[in-house]
């Protein structure tokens, strides 16, 4: 009941400019044939008010099985601190000017060639990533905080000569941990109503990767979209879909 509150207040107060603290990160599916194959990716992209930079690697360790390890940083242009806060306080501790994060994630799963001539691919890993985060919304107000995100991602995709397509599901549930806000931003009570709705949300990410090249090296463009709403939550439908797009260059070896 409290969480339901807590939606209605966001939804009056901030209307369509809600505040993302959830930003996901490119999504790693190496479309692997056979044991010993092994995929690295650098990749830069962009999504709402975020950029982002990252590196991503897998290795097929056996006949069907595989490992993976992503890497994203995530950065803005913007400068919210330049936004002046009608809040006066005299003491706001743990004011950060910038909104940034940093993620890592690890998983493993297994793949499986599903035609013949392997060029139809299916595969699903599962793992978790941790984020380290900072959300500034203006001059007085910013909070730190860590998400820790266990996932599922089944996909399914075509490795065909010069080309790669693909599509693929990852499926997560964000846990918010270690909340720092800034003396300003806990004593909004809005501001923190919008950022605790966020805790325990069960996320749907739609995967959509296209790649042109050679068999080892293509460029790679990628777009992941999170639907408005999401099942499984109670405060779901209150927090705002946000999509990314993505372009990597990857070397298969």
């Amino acid at each position: 009941m409290k969480r339901l509150v807590n939606l209605i207040i966001i939804a009056i107060a901030f209307s369509s400019c809600a505040h993302v603290y959830y930003t996901p990160n490119n999504s790693n599916i190496p479309l692997f044939r056979e044991k010993g194959e092994a995929i690295v990716q650098g990749l830069y992209g962009s999504s709402h008010d975020l950029s982002f930079i990252g590196l991503n690697a897998a290795y097929a360790v056996g006949k069907n099985t595989a490992l993976m390890i992503n890497t994203s940083t995530f950065f803005t242009s913007n400068n919210p601190q330049e936004i002046s806060s009608d809040i006066h306080i005299e003491n706001n501790q743990n004011y950060k000017p910038n909104s940034r994060a940093f993620m890592a994630e690890v998983g493993g799963g297994f793949f499986v060639p599903i035609t013949r001539d392997s060029v139809f691919v299916f595969e699903t890993y599962a793992g978790y990533g941790l984020y380290a985060a900072n959300k500034t919304l203006n001059d007085k107000q910013s909070i730190a905080y860590n998400i820790h995100r266990p996932f599922i991602q089944p996909s399914i995709g075509i490795r065909y000569k010069r080309v790669e397509i693909s599509y693929g599901l990852r499926m997560s549930k964000l846990f918010f941990a270690n909340a720092r806000p800034s003396t300003a931003f806990e004593f909004d009570e809005i501001a923190m109503a919008g950022y605790e709705v966020w805790d325990k949300v069960f996320r749907l990410e739609h995967i959509i990767t296209l790649g042109i090249g050679n068999d080892r090296i293509k460029g790679q463009i990628q777009w992941i979209n999170v639907p408005f709403f999401n099942i499984l939550s109670e405060a779901a439908t209150g927090i705002e879909g946000n999509s990314n797009i993505s372009l990597a260059i990857h070397y298969r070896f």
